[in-house]
């Protein structure tokens, strides 16, 4: 974040408390929420040019990006903008999608504390029997 010329560590706390709220709202695996922050902190790492107004659509179609690799039904981008009181289009989130996903060259998963967190769970039980 310290690379970013608008947005600060801050605005990106409230943002991923906010997705948090969304994703307990839509009942989404914790891995979705694990992807989501991880999508939108290597996008923020690279683009320093993105802009205050577009923290919420970058939020957004991050969770849509993740929910459609993790999830078996994931939300319909329909429900996600209604979250966002028309503040978003369609368009305005498919345009987000491309960037995002042309900054990480599609590259979406990376190792989370989440898959540590289940294998160690699994072999903590292993030992106890």
């Amino acid at each position: 974040m310290a690379n970013q010329t608008e947005a600060t560590e801050k605005m990106r706390a409230y943002l991923v408390d906010w997705l948090a709220e969304l994703h307990y709202k839509f009942k989404m695996w914790p891995e979705t929420l694990y992807v989501t922050v991880g999508i939108m902190d290597r996008f923020l790492a690279k683009d320093t040019t993105i802009r205050k107004a577009e923290l919420q659509g970058l939020g957004v179609t991050a969770l849509h990006i993740a929910g459609k690799y993790e999830e078996i039904y994931p939300p319909e981008l329909k429900t996600l903008l209604k979250v966002t009181d028309d503040a978003l289009t369609k368009k305005d989130v498919v345009e987000m999608e491309f960037r995002i996903l042309q900054t990480l060259q599609f590259s979406v998963t990376f190792p989370s504390i989440h898959r540590f967190m289940e294998r160690f769970g699994r072999l903590a039980q292993m030992n106890e029997k």
